[in-house]
């Protein structure tokens, strides 16, 4: 739509944006900026304009003095205030001073609407003021055509009768002279209303006013007449002179005039262009008491019937001869009688019983600013005058109009909510990572702009594996199952709509939909007998690539125009990127799963060195990761290099025949040990050369995929995953299950490795315990007073320190510390070490090195330093009179204070060269006295509570 503008607006940039969003609207724009009341006089007085669009306040201009400039130039164009600036109350002040609308900036898509209605209106209102303008000047060469005159006398009979009241009536002066003026002229309705006139002229009064007249032959004629007295020369009246004006045309341009007045009332309240149909031909069968009248489509459908026609709407009209062919290619309007028009076989469409026939057809075409719109076809039980003609004329002119507006209004409107759909949709697209919610949000939104498609498909184009897979399907509303449709290959050259979309890389429009898929490999959703019949379909474009297709399906062939493709395309390329974002959110969440799952399997590793707990990890994350039903790790034997089962997972049945050993070379899984490379078997029933064959068949797997497990160069077993389904991985989800693999083969290594270091470990402990054993009995060998004495101590120390509390991982070094507990008399010369006698004081002090000797000794050495605490602490006492430290109470270890304790009582109760054995009631009369000096009293208590506990070879006497 044209539209010419005058901008009152001191910014360019508002100006600028103000253009560009009627040029969105659908406005073939040409706009004029002005800041100041002359320079608007002076565009007004320029140009020819269609609006006004005035911002409130201007430096030196305003709104108010826009809409005075506008006032006094008595041009009918609308002003409509665009400001961002003013309240309610200052918006109602101008609207009541001649402002046809507000429109706020912080909401101009208002503006599209209110300028395409105000523009509407004005032009409306400029053809009726031509209407009328032509209407006056017709009624004016009417008034100048000549008068009828005639004269009757006292009779009232004719005795004068002029050449034009021979035109008006049909009379010649010879047929009317002497016959009386009454039964001529006069109708039956004005008879009274003439012997009025008589009367009024008699009485030597003159009249003037209107008549219904009837002519000679039969018709009715309106006239003006005036009618005067005669009087002869001596005054009295001689009879009556009337001259007659015809105003049948004046008459007929006023009811015309009427008429398209209540059409255009009746048009402009009417919402959309269905009403204004009806409105239409409402108006028509009322003025022209037609039988039927059709309002025509510019494609010969036709959209509304009326009368005896209102079973025509929506049935094509063969245009290709006659009238309506004419008037569709924008001839002028004609009549024609419909016994000349045989081959129009509509024209005899029947009506009720009884009514008369069409014989007349009135043709008329729609044309508004020079664009061709249909027709208006009237049928008549009589002939239709050129007057009709010509009323119907005007009211096509007017409907034309109306239409042609509301068709842009709609189209404004139209693109408003598609813009407003593509809106929604791209904010709930940016709203969400979720794919499938993508997927249902780009179908709310193709349905909410094509509400009448039947069937609706989302596809995903994968280049890597050139296939074409539905992900969402809603046909006739029912949401389907993508599921259960096959995915088909991509083919460039003689593929389905789908495949010729992605080539071409543009939507493509199908109006023959079974025509043009037939032989292409193409699946239909829906009722075999409620097909669709046109297709769209639009490939989505995202950083150059295609992601997938969008298509509706529509049952009327012909359905989709260019501008659905554009539409189409541009809701499908907004989808494109939600549908990338998601999928590398997908991509993201799947890779962090993944990784989630190797930290897993590594904390499995770290956590446990029991590789059935850690391969149970593995298999658990295999089958959840890489979504298949079922895994299974076998080990290689070093010894029999035979593959044995250690773990499974996802099994229906537990088989012990799936455990039988595989060789090596031995199906698929001993290959990929023995070649080192993974093993792929997509149909696994086709494998020969596996004896789980038949197994494995009663599983129902399909594929089956086998992995080497090599770890440091070494092959440690193979991992093997069953799927029930078909799979064609990707090289990522090969990457991944080679990736779990490599975890599995670390795990078993580390495992054989920890089990290795336990075995080293064990022997290495032995070996330790050996030396320390030896050691002691080198001691015992030295001194022999003690031969064999260290180990009862440590016995006894043994039973002793468990019942008192100590942990099980420290008796080892009790043990340790209770056989080397006088290591340290390896460094007292023999001389005092073995004197048979008394030690002197000097003596006795070199005696009590021993304690230090023995740390010295064993600090050096790791794995001894936690059984220092005897040899080093053993002589000190309770109560701090004790040796090396003076030590007391809780600062002796506690290994220590047991030590002590059980060595006292060894040597009280042992033979010695300088004394006999104590008997056992004076050895524990002698620990009860030194209890609380010597001895920790709970050490004693317990040691004296123990008898039980030690071997029967120590038993307490």
């Amino acid at each position: 739509m044209h539209l010419r503008v005058v901008l009152v607006e001191d910014s360019i940039d508002d100006a600028l944006l103000l253009e560009h969003f009627l040029q969105l609207g659908g406005f073939d724009t040409a706009c004029a900026r002005v800041e100041t009341a002359d320079a608007l006089r002076a565009a007004l007085a320029g140009g020819e304009w269609d609006a006004v669009i005035a911002d409130h306040v201007l430096p030196s201009f305003s709104a108010t003095g826009a809409l005075e400039v506008l006032q006094r130039s008595r041009l009918d164009i609308p002003l409509i205030v665009v400001s961002g600036q003013i309240g309610e109350e200052t918006a109602v002040s101008l609207m009541r001073a001649g402002a046809t609308d507000y429109v706020p900036k912080n909401n101009l898509a208002r503006l599209i609407p209110a300028i395409a209605r105000e523009v509407r209106d004005a032009r409306s209102r400029a053809d009726r003021r031509q209407a009328a303008a032509q209407l006056l000047v017709q009624a004016q060469l009417l008034r100048a055509v000549g008068q009828a005159i005639f004269a009757t006398d006292t009779t009232g009979r004719i005795s004068y009768w002029n050449p034009a009241a021979e035109q008006i009536f049909g009379w010649t002066a010879a047929q009317a002279i002497g016959r009386l003026g009454q039964e001529l002229v006069t109708t039956t309705l004005d008879r009274q209303r003439a012997a009025e006139v008589r009367a009024q002229v008699n009485s030597g009064q003159a009249w003037s006013g209107e008549l219904q007249v009837r002519r000679r032959d039969g018709g009715l004629a309106p006239i003006l007449m005036s009618a005067s007295p005669t009087f002869d020369e001596d005054g009295h009246s001689s009879g009556v002179v009337a001259v007659c004006t015809d105003i049948y045309e004046i008459k007929e341009r006023e009811r015309h005039l009427a008429a398209l007045a209540a059409v255009s009332a009746a048009l402009r309240e009417a919402l959309d262009r269905p009403a204004l149909r009806a409105v239409v031909l409402e108006q028509v069968l009322a003025l022209l008491r037609a039988a039927g009248a059709l309002l025509i489509g510019a494609d010969g459908v036709v959209e509304l019937g009326a009368g005896r026609w209102v079973a025509l709407t929506g049935r094509h009209l063969p245009a290709d001869t006659g009238p309506l062919g004419q008037a569709l290619e924008g001839g002028a309007p004609l009549v024609a009688e419909a016994a000349g028009l045989p081959q129009l076989g509509w024209l005899a469409a029947a009506g009720p019983a009884g009514e008369e026939p069409v014989l007349a057809l009135a043709v008329v075409p729609l044309r508004a600013r020079g664009q061709a719109l249909g027709a208006l076809a009237v049928g008549s039980g009589q002939l239709i005058s050129q007057a009709e003609l010509r009323l119907l004329e005007a009211i096509a002119d007017a409907a034309a109009n109306a239409l042609y507006s509301a068709a842009l209004f709609e189209q404004v409107q139209g693109r408003a909510e598609q813009l407003r759909a593509v809106s929604v949709l791209g904010q709930g697209l940016a709203e969400t990572l979720d794919l499938p919610q993508v997927y249902t949000n780009l179908f709310q939104a193709v349905l909410r702009l094509w509400p009448d498609s039947t069937g609706v498909t989302i596809s995903r184009f994968e280049p890597r594996r050139q296939l074409i897979q539905y992900v969402f399907v809603n046909s006739d509303g029912a949401e389907q199952d993508p599921a259960g449709l096959p995915s088909f290959a991509y083919s460039p050259d003689a593929g389905g709509p789908q495949s010729q979309a992605i080539r071409q890389r543009r939507a493509l429009i199908l109006g023959d939909l079974p025509g043009a898929t037939r032989g292409r490999p193409m699946t239909l959703v829906g009722d075999s007998n409620h097909m669709p019949h046109s297709g769209l379909y639009a490939p989505m474009l995202a950083k150059g690539e295609v992601v997938g297709v969008v298509s509706v399906q529509a049952l009327s062939p012909e359905r989709y125009s260019a501008a659905d493709a554009d539409l189409l395309a541009l809701v499908a390329n907004t989808a494109a990127v939600a549908v990338i974002n998601a999928q590398l959110f997908e991509d993201a969440i799947r890779r962090l799963g993944h990784l989630e799952a190797l930290r897993d399997i590594d904390v499995a590793i770290s956590a446990s060195l029991d590789v059935e707990v850690t391969l149970t990890v593995c298999l658990s994350q295999v089958t959840q990761q890489l979504e298949v039903d079922a895994a299974q790790v076998l080990l290689l034997n070093p010894t029999s290099q035979m593959l044995d089962q250690a773990g499974s997972r996802g099994f229906r049945r537990a088989n012990p025949r799936l455990r039988v050993p595989l060789r090596l070379g031995e199906g698929p899984a001993g290959r990929a040990v023995l070649q080192g490379v993974t093993q792929s078997v997509p149909d696994l029933a086709r494998e020969v050369g596996d004896p789980r064959a038949a197994l494995l068949a009663a599983e129902q797997f399909a594929c089956y995929f086998a992995v080497p497990l090599v770890a440091k160069g070494q092959a440690k077993g193979v991992l093997e995953v069953f799927h029930r389904q078909p799979l064609d991985p990707t090289p990522e989800w090969m990457d991944f299950l080679e990736t779990l693999a490599a975890h599995a083969a670390i795990a078993v290594d580390q495992a054989e490795l920890f089990n290795h270091l336990q075995q080293s470990n064990a022997e290495l402990s032995l070996a330790y315990d050996a030396t320390i054993e030896g050691w002691s009995a080198a001691l015992d060998l030295r001194d022999k007073l003690t031969e064999g004495g260290s180990q009862r101590l440590a016995a006894m120390t043994l039973t002793l320190a468990g019942a008192l509390g100590v942990p099980d991982g420290d008796l080892v070094h009790v043990r340790r510390g209770a056989l080397l507990h006088d290591i340290g008399k390896m460094g007292i010369p023999d001389q005092i070490l073995l004197k048979p006698g008394p030690l002197d004081d000097d003596e006795w002090a070199s005696m009590r090195r021993h304690p230090i000797y023995a740390r010295d000794l064993l600090t050096p050495i790791p794995f001894l330093r936690p059984a220092l605490d005897i040899p080093y602490c053993h002589h000190e006492k309770w109560d701090g009179s004790g040796y090396p430290r003076g030590l007391s109470g809780e600062q002796i270890p506690l290994a220590a204070r047991v030590f002590a304790v059980v060595d006292v009582w060894d040597a009280l109760t042992s033979d010695r060269p300088y004394r006999a054995a104590w008997p056992a009631a004076e050895a524990r009369a002698y620990l009860r006295a030194q209890s609380g000096r010597h001895f920790e009293p709970r050490v004693v208590e317990a040691f004296l509570k123990a008898d039980g506990l030690f071997p029967r070879q120590l038993q307490l006497c």
